[in-house]
């Protein structure tokens, strides 16, 4: 029970692994709409390359086994080979290098998670789908001379990329995120680029050099500043370091723009009016931002800028959601009539707000703000929801303008209130007393006239110090805990050597620990190196007896024996039918007699002379040869081991428990349980089914 449950685990966290690092939010017009798996007519083999042989061509469906080189066939049986299927070689461990040859169309997650991949190359390749090359680690070479359209999130983590060779001569078009987290990518020549945006290059603090035609009448480049046509929108900036100070012809910050840069340390621009989404978000060492005259701030804009403390937005009016969550701001002066929900959450270091004009504030706008003490109001009394100040200072008070109306004190809305008539200097680090002087005494309060310090002692920053959480790594096949880290918030864990078990091979961890904000679990991800995976063919497919099926629970569906299973002839081999699950009618499929098809009981398996419920195995009734092998024609609902006409989270736990070889599975389930049509079934399909019964896939 406890390998299954570690199985399952490592699956559902690959499953969350397998999306994407920043989600794109609209498709790109290259992005694949269907499978080409769903047009081929037959398949074969070629050497160990499995080929789907189409009308005119022909595609790389997969492998029938291990390969580290792989070279495409110009052609198979005199087809053209076109295209590399989707997720044909994705997870490919043992692939080392890739020579595409004449292939035009890598569709999407071809090679997702191929780990140990080197290089790349391909002469005729004009079309990568969405995540084709995603998490390839080692990848460090790319040469696509004919390429016209970069998938969304097509190299995105691709952390050893250094040299990527595209399209010099045609326009080019690449998608969201399509090279985020290259760290290692240092130029890029993109001279006749037609549409590209921040995310693209987010997080590539070493893309000093990025070139593009004098005459594109799209883009200008400046070294690694990439700006629109007429040089007023800032589009990406990946590599900028130091004090930048924007020119006076900028207005606008487009979304990306600098987003994940490590080397800035402050910005100055006199003249931006907008901020767009995710601009500067995780830039680690921003400590200074001052934009006098922006307006619209947009959401996740500084999200996580640990050291941002000196912010200067005064005139600006919106601000967006968690646009500044998790920065080191101390003191905030807001002026905005529209703040976003959790705008200023979880800031460990804020003290101090001071605002003005709001009518509503909802959302957790500054809830999590630990050192939270004290907020100035220089306005009429707002209306605020319960969570605006949740898990702030014990002691937060609240001070309002002496003659602003609604107020009323010592206390306004449970919070201790008093009026002011100016706002005194911000003190860091020294909070508010917690027994206030009363109205008559003081009808004034600043911290001049609080106690003295003996009275109430002054904290250190150490006092409140920043949230911390633990970090356990944990080994997937043992289940033993391999280290234990305590990370401060918003930081990147140090991932620990993995454990070595033979007959295992190490493929990584289930998440990337990067910005720790809760308790964490990693688990270590191991692949079987010769896994005895059974293939669905007539000589190989294992005819398990009743006695080794595990009794189901009395919630489950009972899974049927191939000895209890109708099965069709190995004349008419079942084709797996990728884009659709077709659902029996009783016009499809004769009726047995009620003689001849009990409907077997939860707590019962279905009697061997029996058929199997018409959910179980749509149209005609075949028999049952010695073999145990199908001989007559079956419709299989690919994705449906369980037999209850749906593809849900319960066929993968049967997909789990088969490659954990707790159990053994039916001819049917064999062909219903490969939902990448490789020949196996293992966890692969599993987080497939996952994908699916979540609405991430569409179809299989």
């Amino acid at each position: 029970m406890k390998k299954l449950t570690a199985i399952i685990c490592a699956a559902a966290m690959l499953f969350c692994m397998n999306s994407p690092l920043f989600a794109a939010e609209a498709a790109a017009p290259h992005t694949t709409a269907g499978s080409v798996r769903a047009s081929y007519n037959r398949e074969t083999t070629y050497g160990s390359l499995r080929i789907g042989i189409g009308t005119l061509t022909a595609c790389v469906l997969g492998t029938t086994e291990n390969i580290t080189d792989l070279v495409v066939p110009d052609e198979v049986e005199g087809y053209p080979v076109t295209t590399i299927a989707e997720y044909a070689f994705s997870s490919a461990t043992s692939l080392r290098t890739a020579d595409l040859g004449n292939i035009t169309k890598v569709e999407d997650y071809a090679f997702e998670s191929c780990l140990y991949l080197t290089t790349v190359s391909a002469n005729a390749l004009t079309i990568t789908g969405s995540h084709s090359f995603y998490l390839c680690q080692s990848l460090t070479e790319v040469s696509f001379p004919e390429l016209m359209y970069v998938g969304d999130s097509c190299f995105c983590g691709c952390e050893s990329l250094a040299s990527c060779v595209l399209n010099t001569e045609d326009e080019l078009h690449i998608g969201d995120h399509a090279f985020a987290d290259c760290p290692n990518l240092e130029n890029l020549e993109i001279p006749n680029v037609v549409s590209v945006n921040g995310s693209a290059f987010a997080g590539d603090s070493l893309l000093t050099s990025i070139i593009i035609s004098d005459g594109n009448s799209h883009y200008y480049a400046d070294g690694a500043m990439i700006l629109d046509a007429d040089m007023s929108i800032l589009i990406a900036y990946p590599s900028a370091t130091g004090d930048v100070v924007l020119s006076a012809g900028l207005t606008e910050i487009a979304p990306y723009a600098i987003c994940g840069c490590t080397g800035i340390k402050s910005i100055k621009g006199s003249f931006i009016y907008s901020i767009g989404e995710h601009a500067f978000e995780k830039c680690e060492s921003l400590e200074s931002v001052d934009f006098q005259s922006v307006e619209e701030i947009g959401d996740f804009s500084f999200l996580n800028c640990e050291k941002l403390i000196d912010v200067n937005i005064p005139a600006a009016d919106i601000i967006g959601y968690k646009a500044f969550s998790a920065t080191g701001i101390e003191c905030m002066e807001v002026y905005a009539t529209d703040i976003g929900g959790l705008a200023f959450s979880e800031c460990p270091r804020l003290q101090r707000v001071v605002t003005d004009y709001i009518d509503y504030m909802e959302g957790g706008i500054f809830s999590n703000c630990p050192m939270l003490r004290e907020v100035y109001f220089w306005q009429d009394a707002p209306y605020i929801y319960d969570s605006v100040f949740e898990n702030c200072a014990d002691n937060l008070t609240f001070y309002y303008y002496a003659y602003a109306s609604g107020w009323s004190t010592p206390e306004w809305e449970g919070y201790p209130a008093y009026p002011f008539d100016y706002v005194p200097a911000f003190e860091p680090d020294t909070p508010t007393p917690t027994a206030t002087p009363t109205p008559t005494a003081t009808p004034t309060p600043t911290p001049t006239a609080t106690p003295t310090p003996t009275a109430t002692p002054t904290p250190t920053p150490t006092a409140t110090p920043v949230p911390t959480y633990t970090v356990t790594f944990v080994d997937g096949l043992t289940e033993e805990v391999i280290d234990t880290q305590t990370v401060e918030y918003g930081a990147d864990v140090t991932f620990p050597e993995a454990p070595e078990h033979e007959g295992y091979e190490f493929i990584g961890w289930d998440d990337l620990g990067c910005c720790i904000m809760e308790d964490r679990t990693i688990t270590a991800h191991y692949e079987i190196l010769s896994e005895p995976t059974p293939t669905p063919t007539p000589t190989e497919t294992p005819t398990p007896t009743p006695t080794e099926i595990p009794t189901p629970t009395p919630t489950e569906t009972p899974i049927p024996t191939p000895t209890q299973e109708p099965t069709p002839t190995p004349t008419q081999e079942p084709t797996p039918t990728p884009t659709e699950t077709p659902t029996p009618t009783p016009t499809e499929t004769p009726t047995p007699t009620p003689t001849e098809t009990p409907t077997p009981t939860p707590t019962q398996e279905p009697t061997p002379t029996g058929e199997p419920s018409p959910t179980v195995m749509p149209t005609e009734t075949p028999t049952v040869e010695p073999t145990g092998e199908p001989t007559g024609p079956v419709l299989v609902l690919i994705g449906d081991l369980t037999g209850d006409e749906k593809v849900n989270t319960a066929d993968a736990v049967v997909v789990l428990k088969y490659s954990a070889e707790m159990i053994t599975l039916s001819w049917y389930q064999l062909t219903a349980g490969d939902t990448n049509f490789d020949g196996k079934v293992n966890t692969a399909d599993a987080v497939r089914i996952l994908k699916f019964s979540a609405g991430m896939i569409m179809e299989f």
